[in-house]
């Protein structure tokens, strides 16, 4: 990562309304961002004038944390020993995800030969899932967010949940952060991963959110 916050935030956040993040610009990040977002508003709550949360990993600030660190901590030692794909399936149930979005199982029928740009796609997801257990999940685990300078500063947090969340641990996480930020959560459609499959009512929300106080 680079000394400049918001080059930092470019590949992994939307900065709403202008080109170029300046003073009092929307910030709107999914979980993948981790606590990057908050220590962003931390440091330079001038800079950002609203941030919106959805389902951010924010297990560190649960009652039973322990427990969820100790089941990641076990997913990530999966991956070192058996690969992505037992890492990933205990990731899922560990995390809560398995029973949102429709997600089924990948059947044993052989695949036909994928397009060369999405043979590349899965490459570059398979290098993502790779850093994500051997790296991130760990690392999104142990973060614990400073409430009381969240609190302090000038940015306006929005803690988001999916309609359609099962109790994740992410969704989890944003209503634990507003609980100890005393804000209230906004509704988003769909589950964790609404802003991918109703992009058109997740961005419907996201703006009335921006446009509020």
């Amino acid at each position: 990562m680079g000394s400049n916050p918001f080059v930092d935030f470019l590949g992994v956040c939307i900065l709403v309304a202008r080109p170029a993040p300046k003073p009092g610009d929307d910030l709107a990040c999914s979980q993948r961002v981790a606590g990057r977002p908050f220590d962003l508003v931390t440091g330079h709550s001038a800079q950002v004038q609203v941030l919106v949360a959805h389902e951010p990993p924010a297990i560190a600030l649960l009652a039973d944390s322990p427990l969820h660190r100790a089941a990641i901590q076990d997913v990530h030692d999966t991956y070192v020993s058996s690969g992505i794909g037992p890492a990933m399936q205990k990731f899922m149930i560990a995390s809560g995800l398995e029973g949102e979005g429709g997600q089924q199982r990948v059947g044993s029928e052989p695949q036909p030969e994928p397009a060369p740009e999405t043979a590349a796609a899965m490459s570059q997801m398979q290098r993502n899932m790779e850093f994500f257990l051997a790296h991130y999940a760990l690392a999104v685990s142990t973060y614990q967010p400073d409430i009381t300078a969240l609190k302090a500063g000038s940015t306006r947090i929005v803690a988001g949940v999916g309609e359609d969340s099962k109790g994740n641990l992410a969704q989890q996480g944003a209503l634990t952060l507003a609980e100890r930020l005393g804000t209230p959560v906004v509704i988003f459609p769909g589950d964790h991963g609404g802003y991918m499959r109703h992009p058109r009512e997740f961005t419907e929300t996201l703006r009335k959110v921006l446009a509020t106080g």
